[in-house]
């Protein structure tokens, strides 16, 4: 019946002799749910909007909080979002990532027990686990003096453009490859001007290619009940047709280790992300996490709001 492409669905990795009949493409049942849950509906995306809202009030506070992080640390931060995860939702969608500084340029740094300086980065990537399951994943760079400086600034706008032209692509029919292509490009061509991508760098290789130094992870994933939403279909949800009803992150971050001798010593040890959670529409997307600001200019702006508001 499996081999014949019939209605059976089978669980796959529990027998071998099953697992040969499964045909290609289909009969598998984790992959077969996996491709219906892809496309969220009402109730869910309402839970999807509620999670991100209780994720950009969590990141409000960790904005608030850089002043303390300065005297204790990373850890302080995380504390603060692990509080409002567990008051807000059912907790965190997943361990969050602050990093300060050099910390900044591991992809996934998750210790979190280093200091924060006041000059340094800190790149937090952290979302809450709703109620009923439905997880936000949402990354902002913040300056912990409130103020970028030049070479900070750089990358962070870098950064920026680079999420701003795959946000500007996002509608039905475009692709998360299509996505990830476009924002490689800016970068690549900033790293260029930026004196960090050079012919002697690149050795003959595409631009394209030698970002992936700087910038190790695609653009982003769907996004639901899982942080990385239906991993039974994730190798091939990168290449089907976004449709409205998808919910996906777009993240496009650059990583300027501060052992990379490749480097202008300048900008070592700079490590910038901006993630937001998107909802495909069907003349568009939806930015369920646009509260929280995203061009430097503007997040200089809030940290100093905060600031003046927790003076008053």
């Amino acid at each position: 019946m499996l081999a014949a492409g019939a209605r059976g669905r089978a669980i796959h990795g529990l027998d071998p002799d099953v697992d040969a009949a499964i045909a290609p493409g289909g009969g598998e049942l984790s992959r077969t749910i996996a491709k219906m849950r892809l496309v969220k509906d009402e109730h869910e995306l309402t839970l999807l909007r509620q999670t991100a809202a209780d994720t950009v009030t969590a990141f409000e506070a960790l904005a608030a909080a850089l002043p303390a992080a300065v005297t204790s640390g990373e850890a302080h931060l995380e504390g603060v979002f692990l509080q409002h995860a567990r008051t807000l939702g059912h907790g965190p969608a997943y361990n969050p990532v602050v990093g300060a500084g050099e910390h900044a340029t591991v992809l996934h740094w998750m210790r979190n027990d280093g200091h924060v300086r006041e000059d340094d980065l800190v790149l937090i990537d952290a979302g809450i686990e709703g109620r009923e399951r439905y997880a936000a994943d949402v990354t902002r760079t913040f300056p912990a003096s409130g103020t970028f400086s030049p070479e900070q600034r750089a990358v962070y706008d870098l950064v920026f453009a680079a999420q701003e032209t795959a946000l500007a692509l996002v509608r039905p029919g475009v692709t998360l490859r299509d996505l990830h292509t476009a924002a490689v490009k800016v970068i690549a061509a900033g790293l260029r001007r930026l004196g960090v991508l050079t012919d002697r760098v690149a050795g003959g290789l595409p631009d394209e290619q030698v970002v992936m130094r700087w910038m190790p992870h695609g653009i982003g994933h769907m996004l639901g009940i899982d942080v990385h939403d239906c991993l039974a279909v994730a190798a091939e949800a990168a290449t089907i047709p976004l449709e409205a009803g998808h919910v996906i992150t777009v993240e496009p971050g650059v990583y300027l280790s501060p052992y990379d001798t490749l480097v202008p010593a300048h900008f070592r040890g700079i490590g910038v992300r901006i993630e937001d959670d998107i909802v495909v529409t069907p003349y568009g997307h939806d930015n369920l996490t646009a509260a929280l600001p995203r061009s430097s200019d503007a997040v200089e702006r809030w940290l100093a709001s905060l600031d003046m508001r927790s003076a008053a």
